[in-house]
């Protein structure tokens, strides 16, 4: 998803899908698609390796829970 949003010219979109991915990636321990996302990083400007991902996968997560820490409900 986040190679269709790119040739689609939605970085944004792209950066969500991604860290989407390395999301599930990292918690099914899927090495495979963690490298994938780790050779990825440095041509989208993001620090090499997962770092880049981990924080915006902690950004993510932060945007989707109330101050308190608890997720906020639709």
């Amino acid at each position: 998803m986040g190679h269709i949003h790119m040739q689609n010219e939605q970085f944004q979109d792209a950066l969500s899908a991604w860290a989407e991915a390395y999301t599930i990636a990292k918690s099914m321990n899927l090495a495979q698609g963690l490298q994938a996302l780790a050779k990825l990083a440095p041509r989208l400007g993001l620090p090499e390796g997962l770092t880049g991902w981990e924080e915006l996968s902690q950004q993510a997560q932060g945007a989707n829970s109330s101050p308190s820490g608890t997720t906020q409900k639709p």
